[in-house]
Parts: C-alpha cells; sequence; structure tokens
C-alpha cells in the first residue's frame, strides 16, 4: 500500500513516473474526472485527474477516512457532485474542492486527498516532478 500519513504519492506500488502521459486534455469534459489506473487489476494503483477549465488536477483514488476508493463499483466513473463543483466520495459522501483536495464536508473534514503533481505539453496531460 501507499504512505496514507505521508502523502507521498510516488510510494505506491505501481505508481507511474513523472513524464507518463495519461491523455489528452480533450478527453476530459469540463468539468470533468477521469480515473487511470496502472499495474495489476487486484493491486493497481488508481488515481484521478480532473478539470476545471484549462486547469487539471490529479490526486490518488483514495479517500482519507478509510482510504478506500472515491468512486463506486456501481458507477466507476462518477466522481463529482450533482451541480460538478466538487469532488465527492460515494461512500460518505464527503466533498472535496477540485483545485486543492481539501474535504471541506463529510467525515474527513479538514484532510487532504494526495495529491500528483500534474503537467501538460501541447494538447497532453503528464505527471509532473
Amino acid at each position: 500500500m501507499g504512505n496514507y500519513l505521508t502523502g507521498q504519492w510516488q510510494t505506491f506500488a505501481h505508481a507511474p513516473k513523472p513524464g507518463h502521459v495519461l491523455c489528452n486534455q480533450s478527453d476530459i469534459e469540463d468539468p470533468g474526472v477521469k480515473e487511470f489506473r496502472f499495474g495489476p487489476e487486484n493491486k493497481a494503483f488508481s488515481m484521478i485527474v480532473a478539470r476545471k477549465g484549462d486547469m487539471f488536477y490529479g490526486y490518488v483514488n483514495v479517500c482519507p477516512h478509510f482510504q478506500i476508493p472515491l468512486n463506486s463499483p456501481a458507477v466507476p466513473e462518477k466522481f463529482l457532485c450533482v451541480n460538478k463543483q466538487h469532488l465527492k466520495c460515494a461512500h460518505h459522501m464527503a466533498l472535496f474542492e477540485v483545485d486543492t483536495g481539501l474535504c471541506i464536508e463529510g467525515p474527513p473534514e479538514k484532510d487532504l486527498l494526495i495529491k500528483i503533481p500534474l503537467i501538460t505539453k501541447g494538447d497532453g496531460v503528464a505527471i509532473g516532478d
């Protein structure tokens, strides 16, 4: 598993390396979120990329409350709340700011999602340093 206490995304097994291109910018709606998985299915590293305007934000797909994915297996593509202004944990209904990962409502209030730096190159979205 990863290091949930220090938020070091690089310590997770199968985490992609800096420079890894994830997708084209146009692959993610505005606003929207897309999940990316790396490694074997039962031990995959899961991350999300959220788009807000021309900005892209990356996070480990783990709620800080119980260290479980934000999305539900029943609706794996759903990460945003109804008004599409916040990320939402499908299990605890916690809300997180898209641009900071800060929990503003719910059990892990004031906790942060583990941020993954992103860069844009041309139309691509890649892992940053």
